[in-house]
């Protein structure tokens, strides 16, 4: 059971995990293709509106107006653009509207201004769900990576809070498959210890699982 627990953490998890997200920017990038239509309110991206005046053959879209917030706190950010075209990345599984000779305005309540900016081009990472931008920004997770790619990413990052979350996800990878010896070879002499105590090993059973799974989560 260890060693099949071990392929499957270490392989299959991985390949799986990796498999889906491939699947899931799929369904994304169809997703984001048929929402775009003409002369129509399009909400369907989080905390975006667009409106495209004319869509063409090719996947050029004409007089965009998209509507945004930099952040809650801000006020609505209109920009206006001559023309956009959608583009789907493949190297990080993102999709972006790209947005061509435009100006962008915005208001600013705490010094009574308005503002305006002219831009040539101006990308905007298109979102359709919460977990769905979280898991696209970057090519592959912790969960999506084998064992080199993980010794590999902990020799390479100079980041120490994610260097302990790759050496974590590491030691997960071993810990669950090696429980099954570790807690093998304690329960046996434990239950032929005390079979005759009754309840005793039921209450020693659940106390030592709370324990090891403590552990597990905390990453000691």
């Amino acid at each position: 059971l260890t060693v099949v627990m071990l392929f499957f953490n270490c392989v299959v998890v991985p390949k799986a995990n990796f498999t889906f997200k491939k699947l899931h920017y799929k369904m994304l990038k169809n997703q984001a293709s048929i929402a775009i239509k003409e002369k129509v309110f399009i909400d369907t991206f989080e905390g975006q509106q667009f409106y495209i005046d004319r869509k063409d053959n090719d996947g050029q879209f004409a007089g965009v107006k998209v509507f945004d917030r930099w952040s809650p706190q801000t006020s609505i950010q209109t920009t206006l653009a001559k023309t956009g075209t959608l583009e789907t990345n493949q190297d990080s599984y993102q999709v972006f509207f790209h947005l061509r000779d435009g100006v962008m305005t915005w208001d600013n309540k705490n010094y009574n201004t308005y503002n305006r900016l002219y831009f040539k081009h101006y990308a905007i990472r298109l979102k359709l769900e919460k977990e769905l931008a979280q898991m696209t920004d970057v090519k592959k997770g912790f969960e999506e990576m084998n064992l080199t790619e993980l010794s590999q990413e902990m020799d390479a990052t100079s980041d120490p809070f994610r260097k302990n979350s790759l050496r974590n996800e590491f030691q997960k990878r071993f810990s669950l498959p090696f429980a099954c010896l570790v807690l093998t070879w304690f329960s046996a002499p434990l239950g032929l210890w005390i079979r005759s105590k009754g309840f005793i090993s039921f209450v020693l059973a659940l106390a030592m699982i709370f324990i090891y799974y403590l552990l597990f989560m905390l990453g000691l």
